[in-house]
């Protein structure tokens, strides 16, 4: 995402016209808030943005205020509410298997409407909820100018583009018919799919903002540390006996974990043409998924950046590297090994009973009907399952495993993620939404002491050294127990999926991304000084920080353009010949008027 250079609060544009002139330009972001539009609206500070996961909507509500009673302050962006409806978007997609379970009948559809043509009505009806909230929140002088965004991540992006484009036109129609939708200066294309490099960045931009490293407009605050000379920003971040970073770098980086998909982004010290996938992991699998391993980006940036900029970030999203699709890719691996070592045994007929390592000890699910996945609570083994499937995207690229294995046996062990080799981490981290919610309930249920002395800044061998704490509890008699108050940020039908999901964060921060097991470089927070750390947050942040700079450029140019044509010098004066000559060494700084 490109933004033009940041421009001072007040730009003073020296022209010499005849007596000579000096004229100020200000900044649009020094305008008063409340603006009468031409059509007699009041102008919004509000923006709405939808986040549609993959299990199910939320809407949150963010203000750019002035600080009371501090005129002087700069501009802060606040959240005002949210809400969230619990059917993902993703499941009004006709003739899918999203969301279904093993009899086929869609939890979020028991009708089955999302089957047969999509209706607008139906569509839009589930989040008229959320507008009605947001219109309780938001002065009604604002709706009519409120902006509404509707970005899905994961969950749609495994729909093909034409599925999509269908479910978000009825969602759009839908939205509009409905006289309780208030919003009426939003369009169709406010409502689409985030790709997976910009959900990784505005989760960073969130972050960064939070912790008070850069402003509502993307500048970076620290100022004293902005340039880092190349000679000590290319030096190796960890010698053999070091715990963690010896220096630090702004901006943080962000680590995001979903039910789908999974993101990281940083501040890279160089570009890596490695940063493409395998061909045939973009295409569609005989399911008609897609996979976003190549959805990435990255940068040769050699230095601390002024504002942040999506394209001196590497990031990228994996689209099948979120918990849920992991774990069920895992527990297919599973099955097909059984399906080869039993293939000439036609005995077993009926459930057959596969023993799951990364369950508690115990606890039993069903899993494509004639398989019972039984709870062992084996932390070691989990590991070594879960890490059959982070290099690649399944275990059956068996030359690419061999590749892998003979270069650790030399010693040059890379890092890779669905076989995608990443620059090497540099800087501090925020990790968010499940990284928090499950490696916090880690900390809880593992009653792991260093853990707990050590958050939300953890080192990686003390989450690893934590893991058996957790896994080896037994499911009947203890965590079945308490299931329902177990952890503040776990449901009880997601608690017994915690062992398996702290296994996977841990080894994939560790082998997959390559953070040192000793550093310290991590923070795991769900909020930061009682605001959440989310994605649409920055998002938010970043449309008003374009929308500024578009009226900024607006202003500049219509009021240099006035000071042309009402300044009216002599045919031939030393101006008029300048402003006649574009190529004249008084633009050389990039100072045009008339561009």
């Amino acid at each position: 995402m490109m933004y033009s250079n940041a421009s001072s609060t007040i730009i003073t544009l020296f022209l010499t016209f005849g007596m000579g002139t000096s004229v100020s330009l200000l900044h649009a972001n020094d305008q008063q808030q409340d603006q009468q539009l031409l059509d007699g609206t009041t102008k919004s500070p509000y923006r709405i943005i939808l986040d549609g996961g993959s299990t199910g909507s939320r809407l949150h509500i963010f203000e750019f205020v002035k600080p009371a009673n501090y005129p002087d302050e700069p501009i802060e962006c606040v959240r005002r509410g949210s809400s969230k409806a619990w059917t993902p978007l993703a499941a009004f997609a006709r003739n899918n298997n999203y969301n279904k379970n093993d009899g086929g009948i869609d939890e979020n559809d028991p009708n089955n409407v999302s089957a047969a043509t999509l209706n607008t009505t139906h569509v839009a009806q589930h989040l008229l909820p959320l507008f009605t909230y947001a219109a309780d929140i938001i002065p009604s002088q604002y709706h009519k100018t409120t902006a509404v965004r509707y970005q899905a991540t994961a969950g749609m992006r495994l729909l093909d583009i034409e599925e999509q484009d269908e479910i978000y036109d009825a969602l759009y129609e839908g939205l509009m018919m409905e006289p309780q939708f208030y919003f009426r200066s939003a369009s169709r294309q406010d409502f689409g799919t985030l790709s997976g490099p910009e959900e990784a960045f505005y989760g960073a931009v969130a972050a960064n903002y939070l912790k008070g490293l850069i402003d509502v407009h993307l500048h970076m605050i620290q100022s004293n540390n902005n340039n880092i000379d190349e000679e000590n920003f290319d030096k190796e971040y960890y010698d053999e006996n070091s715990k963690q970073q010896q220096q630090q770098y702004a901006p943080l980086g962000a680590l995001d974990m979903g039910g789908s998909s999974t993101q990281i982004v940083f501040l890279s010290t160089d570009g890596l043409e490695s940063c493409k996938p395998n061909s045939d992991l973009n295409e569609s699998d005989e399911t008609g998924e897609k996979d976003d391993l190549g959805m990435c980006q990255s940068s040769k940036q050699k230095s601390t950046p002024a504002r942040m900029r999506g394209e001196d970030f590497f990031s990228i999203s994996y689209l099948s590297y979120g918990v849920d699709q992991f774990r069920e890719r895992l527990w297919d691996t599973w099955v097909n090994d059984y399906k080869i070592k039993n293939s000439n045994d036609d005995s077993n007929h009926g459930n057959v009973i596969i023993l799951n390592p990364c369950s508690f000890e115990g606890h039993t699910v069903q899993w494509k009907n004639d398989y019972t996945l039984l709870g062992t609570g084996d932390a070691k083994k989990c590991t070594e399952e879960v890490t059959r499937l982070i290099p690649h995207y399944d275990d059956a690229d068996k030359e690419a495993r061999a590749i892998e294995e003979e270069a650790s046996g030399n010693g040059n062990k890379r890092n890779l993620v669905g076989g995608i080799e990443h620059p090497p981490i540099r800087g501090k981290f925020f990790a968010m939404s499940l990284y928090f919610f499950t490696l916090d309930c880690l900390r809880e249920l593992s009653a792991h002491e260093g853990l707990n002395m050590a958050w939300p800044t953890p080192s990686i061998d003390e989450l690893t050294e934590a893991l058996d704490g957790l896994c080896s509890r037994k499911w009947k008699g203890d965590l079945e127990e308490i299931q329902h108050e177990a952890h503040e940020h776990t449901r009880a039908e997601v608690l017994p999926d915690r062992c398996f999901e702290s296994v996977y964060l841990v080894t994939l921060l560790r082998d997959g991304f390559g953070f040192h097991p000793s550093s310290r470089d991590i923070t795991f927070s769900f909020h930061v000084d009682g605001s959440e750390v989310e994605w649409s947050m920055g998002l938010a942040m970043s449309l008003y920080a374009r929308q500024r700079d578009e009226e900024d450029e607006n202003i500049n140019r219509d009021v240099v353009s006035s000071i042309i044509q009402h300044s009216s010098p002599q045919p031939n004066s030393p101006i008029n010949k300048t402003c006649n000559n574009p190529h004249s060494s008084s633009y050389s700084n990039g100072m045009n008027p008339i561009s």
